[in-house]
């Protein structure tokens, strides 16, 4: 078997492991470049990884909805208990290594979609987002590797404690709930959409407005 057709095999076998009862390409086409290699170099762990992410949108939308957090998706502490959350369920579901390695293979999706325009809960990805989010990440990795015998309810506890305790890390509002450096100055561009450094300030999750 020559080369491509051995990617077409390897791709197709993955559709079915992440896509059961869906179309087989759909879901795996509508991945990042690098969720796609990390799926490919994880193929027998794919399936449960990808559950697992549907399962901590699931929740964190619950969380939203609670209003135990405050309700910034994008930036605020919902955004880093998404990102520690999901890592937490990876970490217990796939391992610390390849959940790790699978928030970078987001990240590095993230920046893909800022050239590409594309949105990600409701803005566009900049490059400090990603900084506060691997550090989240980070984080609920640590959780789950500190506390091995938690139930998801258990961690989700966990993790609220750790938010509200500074623990993470969000980016900084003023009291009207825009964005602000580190100076408490609002940036001001109209064409933000077109930077992907711009001068945010991140700051301990227990400082939400």
């Amino acid at each position: 078997m020559n080369k491509d057709k051995a990617v077409l095999s390897l791709l197709l076998l993955v559709s079915i492991h992440i896509c059961e009862g869906q179309s087989l390409i759909k879901k795996f086409s509508q991945l990042s470049r690098p969720e796609k290699t990390w799926t490919v170099f994880h193929l027998f762990k794919a399936k449960k990884a990808w559950n697992i992410t549907t399962q901590a949108r699931i929740e964190t939308q619950a969380v939203l909805k609670d209003s135990v957090l405050d309700q910034f998706p994008n930036g605020g502490q919902v955004d880093a208990f998404r990102h520690a959350y999901w890592m937490a369920l990876e970490t217990k579901g796939v391992g610390p290594k390849r959940a790790e390695k699978l928030g970078k293979a987001h990240e590095k999706g993230n920046y893909r979609d800022f050239k590409k325009g594309r949105l990600e809960e409701g803005a566009l990805p900049d490059s400090l987002s990603g900084v506060m989010d691997l550090y989240n990440n980070h984080q609920g990795i640590l959780i789950a590797q500190l506390n091995p015998s938690a139930s998801e309810e258990r961690l989700k506890e966990l993790i609220i404690s750790a938010i509200k305790g500074g623990a993470m890390r969000i980016i900084k509002r003023n009291n009207k709930g825009i964005r602000v450096t580190c100076d408490d100055e609002i940036i001001v561009h109209t064409d933000t959409k077109r930077y992907w450094y711009l001068p945010f300030c991140l700051i301990r999750s227990d400082n939400s407005p």
